[in-house]
């Protein structure tokens, strides 16, 4: 059986598909103004903006860990980084351990600007504001803190820093360095939980497309 304009057009008005001066015969025989049609629909717009949380919550949640991760180098209680500096006289892990702290939290602060979540931007205000109850002693190893709330980090005068110095900051009974990791996991706890939830929305809207999709083209045999 032939399919004709009118007979495309009476199946859209069934299944409640918008019309305009654009008939669904030249959606369907031109891939692009296909895309056109789907984009326009619900389930497509939702699915997008599935897909954009999806990453950016996987990028925070992976960041966050990494965060915690990179403290835990310094601050747990089973490492010995201190004492094998003390031993050595060299602070040349710690340094690059404290350097990895400071990019991972500029990434973490790049990461929640993005967000306007109201829970993010708690969380990034919080994590802005650490810094500030050690101004002077973060600025004594080298570290000091941007108008944006991001770290910069004086390498020269960082390498030079004493261990001791180093130890009361970033060890393990060090205040900034257990504030920073709490943060951090809140931080990665709140994207876990975004995840689950886009994840399900994205898995509704991709079932709902799908179904839209396949209604059509099953009408075109």
């Amino acid at each position: 059986m032939r399919i004709t304009t009118q007979m495309l057009n009476e199946t859209a008005k069934k299944a409640g598909i918008p019309l305009n001066s654009q008939t669904l015969l030249d959606y369907i025989n031109k891939d692009s103004d296909s895309s056109s049609l789907l984009s326009s629909s619900a389930a497509s717009s939702a699915l997008l903006k599935a897909k954009v949380s999806t990453s950016g919550y996987e990028d925070m949640k992976d960041n966050a860990h990494e965060l915690q991760e990179a403290v835990s180098k310094l601050s747990d209680e089973n490492s010995d980084i201190f004492e094998k500096a003390k031993t050595d006289n060299d602070t040349s892990e710690i340094v690059s351990a404290v350097e990895e702290i400071v990019e991972n939290y500029n990434s973490m602060i790049k990461i929640l600007s993005k967000s306007t979540s109201a829970l993010d931007v708690f969380y990034a205000k919080s994590l802005k504001e650490l810094p500030e109850g050690f101004n002077e002693e973060l600025a004594e190893i080298g570290i000091t803190q941007n108008e944006d709330g991001s770290l910069e980090i004086a390498s020269d005068k960082l390498k030079k820093a004493g261990v001791d110095m180093l130890e009361s900051i970033f060890g393990n009974s060090a205040g900034f360095a257990e504030k920073l990791s709490f943060v951090a996991s809140r931080i990665e706890n709140n994207a876990q939980t975004n995840l689950q939830s886009v994840s399900s929305t994205y898995s509704q809207s991709a079932d709902i497309l799908s179904s839209y999709t396949g209604s059509v083209y099953d009408y075109l045999g």
